[in-house]
């Protein structure tokens, strides 16, 4: 939140010299981060229900696609303010 909101301010000022701003924030990616190719330390019980929520199918995004929407918010004359991207970003 506190990136958030100084992003906002400084879109506020510097965009009178034409310069953009935009919060760019997607939701998890389609990869092995937390797989076997990670090493993994004791699970602690006090985070079970998160791991609960975990497995039960949050869509992970895509990577490709969301390069191409960074992309063409970059090339975009009149960016957003905010990005959110995947299924998982816009419910939080």
């Amino acid at each position: 939140m506190a990136l958030e909101g100084f992003s906002e301010s400084l879109s506020q000022e510097v965009g009178r010299f034409g310069i953009k701003v935009t919060i760019i924030e997607p939701s998890g990616f389609s990869t092995d981060w937390s797989g076997s190719s990670s090493v993994h330390a004791a699970e602690s019980p006090a985070y079970e229900s998160i791991r609960g929520l975990r497995r039960t199918g949050t869509k992970r995004g895509d990577p490709g696609a969301t390069a191409a929407a960074i992309l063409k918010v970059a090339d975009s004359e009149n960016p957003p303010l905010s990005l959110l991207l995947g299924d998982f970003a816009a419910t939080t």
